[in-house]
């Protein structure tokens, strides 16, 4: 199983058995594409305080059907 997580810097990220670090712009659908490939679910936390249109969600909904994600659960599901 192949887990991508958002941090500030994944070479000083911990490392962990089965997890895979990302560094990602969520503006850059291409870059998010290629970083999913191979990803089955994917579980969205994203607060949209600062960003009420929620874009960087929809480039993450966009980017994850471009790159065949079978299952999406959007941050709406978190709260």
């Amino acid at each position: 199983m192949k887990r991508l997580t958002q941090v500030q810097d994944p070479a000083t990220a911990e490392t962990r058995p089965g997890v895979t670090w990302a560094k990602t712009d969520y503006t850059d659908k291409g870059q998010l594409t290629k970083i999913l490939g191979g990803v089955h679910t994917v579980l969205s936390f994203m607060l949209n305080v600062e960003n009420p249109s929620g874009s960087e969600q929809k480039v993450l909904i966009d980017s994850s059907i471009a790159a065949g994600v079978k299952r999406f659960a959007p941050s709406e599901w978190s709260t």
